[in-house]
C-alpha cells in the first residue's frame, strides 16, 4: 500500500510502532526497490513510567474479568488466545531509522529527543510530529519539526495527543479537524505545513481542509478499505464498506431505516483495548469495558498486554463484536478501489472543486 500510494503521488507512510527493527530494515528495502517516491517511518513514543503494578491491582483484576467474559464467549469457535511479539525497543527502533535515513520520520505521542532530532536533522530527514491541540502544535514547533499533522477529533485509531493525560483525553482533548485546523493555523508560522487527519475521505472533506488552512491531507481509513490493504481482517473492511454497499444496492435512494442503523454502525473513543484513546466502531468489548472498568483503565502496553491475545482470538474466530475495529468517523463515505484511484479520486475532485469556486 505504501508503495502504490508513492506511485500515485502521494507520500506514503510506514506503520512501524510495532515492528522489530528487522522487520523496519526489509520493509525499508521492499518499498525502495518498487518506488523513487518519498515516503516516512513512523514510530510510537514510548510512554513516561506511570502507575506502579501494585496501585494498578485493582484496575488489572477487572480487566482480567472482561478478558475472562470473552474468552467465555469465544469458547465455540475452536480457537485460542493469540501469542503477542514482543513489544520493539524504541531506541533500537530510532537508530534503526536513523541509519536508513528515510525521506520523512514522523511520530505520535510526543516529541523525540532533543539529540534524535539534531541527528535526523543532520542526515537530511524531515520531521513530521502528530497535534491534537494548539499546544501541541506549539510544543512541536518549539522542537523544530518540519511539518505537523492535525489530527482532529474525527479520525480513526490512536489519538496523538502526548500533553493530556490518557485519562483526561476523551473529555478535554477532541477537537474537531476544522476547529484545529483554524486555531493552529492562527498561532503556527505561515510557512510551516499543516497536513490534515481525521475525516478526509472525499473532494468535499479535503478541500474543507485545505479551505481551514491546511497544506496537505492525510487519508486513513479511506485507504484501509483498497484492494491493496493487508492491514485489517476481512470482516473489518467488510463493515467499513457495509454503508457503500447498501448504498449501491438502492441506487433510488429509497432505504429502510433498520437497513441505514444496520450498517452505519457508530463509531466511539475508548481506551478499552490498548489504555491509550483511540477510535473504532463501538463493540461489544467496548461496552464491557465501560460497563466493569469505566475509565481507570491500565497504562498504555499495559492494558495492551492483557486485552491483545483475546482481541487477536476474536479476529481468528471472525467475532467483530470483540476485535478493535479501528474507523474514523466518516468511513460511511468510504468507497473501494486501487489505492492510485482512491488517491486521485480525492485529489482530481478537489482540483475540480477549487476551479468551481
Amino acid at each position: 500500500m505504501v508503495i502504490e500510494t508513492c506511485n500515485a503521488g502521494g507520500i506514503g507512510s510506514i506503520g512501524a510502532a510495532r515492528m522489530q527493527p528487522a522487520d523496519i530494515r526489509k520493509a525499508y528495502q521492499n518499498i525502495t526497490s518498487k518506488t523513487n517516491g518519498p515516503f516516512a517511518i513512523n514510530l510510537f513514543i514510548p510512554p513516561a513510567p506511570q502507575n506502579t503494578l501494585s496501585e494498578c491491582s485493582e484496575t488489572r483484576q477487572q480487566v482480567q474479568s472482561v478478558m475472562s467474559v470473552v474468552a467465555e464467549n469465544l469458547k465455540d469457535t475452536n480457537t485460542r488466545p493469540a501469542q503477542i511479539p514482543p513489544i520493539p525497543d524504541y531506541n533500537e527502533q530510532v537508530e534503526t531509522v536513523l541509519e536508513l535515513k528515510p525521506a520523512i520520520l514522523s511520530w505520535t505521542f510526543g516529541i523525540p529527543s532533543i539529540d534524535v532530532i539534531r541527528r535526523a536533522k543532520k542526515s537530511g530527514i524531515k520531521l513530521i510530529g502528530t497535534a491534537t491541540s494548539v499546544p501541541e502544535a506549539v510544543a512541536l514547533i518549539n522542537a523544530g519539526v518540519d511539518a505537523i499533522t492535525i489530527q482532529g477529533s474525527e479520525a480513526g485509531g490512536h489519538r496523538g495527543s502526548f500533553l493530556t493525560p490518557d485519562n483526561y483525553t476523551i473529555d478535554n482533548n477532541t477537537t474537531g479537524l476544522l476547529s484545529l485546523l483554524t486555531t493552529v493555523r492562527q498561532v503556527v508560522p505561515s510557512n510551516v505545513p499543516l497536513i490534515a487527519a481525521g475525516g478526509i475521505v472525499d473532494k468535499r472533506s479535503a478541500d474543507a481542509a485545505f479551505i481551514c488552512g491546511s497544506s496537505a491531507v492525510q487519508c486513513g481509513t479511506a485507504l484501509l478499505v483498497s484492494n491493496e490493504s493487508t492491514l485489517i481482517p476481512k470482516v473489518h473492511k467488510d463493515l467499513l464498506l457495509a454503508p457503500y454497499r447498501l448504498r449501491e444496492r438502492h441506487t433510488d435512494g429509497h432505504i429502510a431505516l433498520d437497513e441505514i442503523i444496520d450498517a452505519y454502525k457508530p463509531t466511539g473513543i475508548t481506551r478499552a483495548y490498548t489504555g491509550k484513546p483511540a477510535r473504532g466502531i463501538y463493540t461489544e468489548f467496548m461496552k464491557l469495558m465501560r460497563d466493569k472498568v469505566g475509565n481507570d483503565t491500565l497504562p498504555w502496553t499495559v492494558q495492551d498486554k492483557l486485552t491483545m491475545p483475546v482481541v487477536k482470538q476474536a479476529v481468528a474466530a471472525e467475532r467483530w463484536q470483540y476485535m478493535s475495529l479501528w474507523a474514523g468517523q466518516s468511513y460511511g463515505a468510504c468507497e473501494p478501489g486501487a489505492v492510485r484511484d482512491i488517491i486521485c479520486r480525492i485529489v482530481d475532485d478537489v482540483k475540480v472543486c477549487r476551479d468551481n469556486h
